[in-house]
């Protein structure tokens, strides 16, 4: 299944936002529209919103802000927002098919489009840090707690595979058997077949696709896989319900989140600690869920999973640097420029650390 991309424009001025509306539709939707093929989401945003608002944005004002996943309102598909922040000087009128474009109060969801109000944002967004960051992990290192698992010949999901790293690591061990990578990114998918063909990973496949309702049919897998994504959901039993569904009777799922609970920052301070609990209010903000990861295994039996069992483990990052610019750049997208320059400061103790700690469990499907 493929989502239908969009660049999309967020312009806010307080608790307002700047939403357009197509020939009178009763939904409201944030400016911008469909990513062409060979066409950058830059390029999309600013040819669009010459298109449908007649603004002509600054190039070197266009930031991007995160990607929201959510429903089509108009067509049984899904849609991937890219969304953006600019700058412009003269003021938008409806153009084309664009019939009227208001500041909207956020009070007045009523009247947006689903995908505008989705409740879950991927905090991390998908910037070249943040996917550098997460090709660093391996199966190895960061799913070594299913290792017991997986064998060869056997047919695993890996949900939320980001840039593929964990899953081809997957199909190396469960060879001749297959790989199925999804995540809702289509620019992670993108970089995940990059990555399996430069590597000759050859018993692999991405597909983008919804946690929620995955493009599947029931019972297809052996063994499902996924890491680091349920805290990022703001409905994690009903993606675990989903996952069991496309087991097989017997099958096992495997899931790891971290816990921000169980955190370790060296050395503390009264700013360290602010900057920590912004970050965790921004992911909390987004949908998500910061300390999901002691819940684990409570939302595994509310799902209907059986014989779960529950682990937990510390990483502790070599580089503070390459973590501090990842925990920094978030905020700094938010307008927290206080907090990012805390975690660039801290990221630059000798002796200092980031301890996180990351919770496991394992599940089994009822025969």
């Amino acid at each position: 299944m493929r989502l239908l991309r969009s660049a999309c424009l967020v312009a806010e001025k307080g608790d307002q936002l700047l939403l357009g509306r197509v020939r009178q539709n009763e939904h409201w939707y944030l400016p911008g529209g469909k990513i062409e093929e060979g066409e950058s989401p830059q390029q999309a945003l600013q040819r669009k919103l010459m298109e449908e608002l007649g603004i002509s944005v600054d190039p070197k004002s266009v930031r991007y802000l995160y990607t929201v996943h959510g429903p089509a309102y108009d067509r049984p598909r899904d849609v991937e927002l890219v969304c953006f922040s600019a700058q412009w000087k003269n003021s938008p009128c409806p153009l084309g098919e664009i019939s009227d474009v208001q500041w909207l109060h956020r009070r007045e969801q009523a009247k947006f489009a689903p995908a505008v109000v989705t409740s879950e944002i991927y905090t991390p967004g998908h910037t070249q840090n943040a996917s550098d960051f997460m090709a660093k992990r391996t199966l190895e290192s960061h799913g070594a707690f299913f290792l017991p698992y997986l064998k060869s010949g056997l047919s695993v999901l890996d949900c939320g595979c980001g840039p593929g790293s964990i899953t081809m690591g997957i199909a190396v061990r469960i060879a001749p058997g297959e790989v199925v990578g999804i995540d809702f990114a289509q620019s992670q998918i993108e970089r995940a077949k990059t990555a399996a063909a430069q590597g000759g990973v050859r018993n692999v496949r991405f597909d983008t696709g919804d946690v929620y309702s995955l493009p599947v049919d029931n019972g297809t897998f052996d063994r499902v896989f996924s890491h680091a994504l349920m805290e990022h959901l703001a409905d994690p039993v009903a993606a675990l319900r989903e996952l069991c569904r496309i087991l097989r009777p017997g099958g096992v799922i495997g899931v790891c989140s971290p816990d921000w609970g169980g955190f370790m920052l060296s050395p503390p301070s009264p700013e360290l600690t602010r900057a920590v609990d912004a970050y965790m209010a921004l992911q909390s903000k987004n949908g998500g869920d910061v300390r999901v990861g002691r819940k684990l295994g409570l939302h595994l039996s509310a799902a209907g999973f059986e014989a779960v069992r529950i682990s937990a483990r510390y990483e502790c990052y070599p580089s503070l640097e390459f973590i501090g610019e990842y925990l920094a750049s978030q905020l700094e997208r938010e307008g927290d420029a206080r907090s990012a320059v805390v975690f660039r400061d801290w990221s630059q103790e000798k002796e200092g650390m980031f301890a996180q700690a990351w919770v496991s469990a394992v599940g089994v499907k009822s025969q």
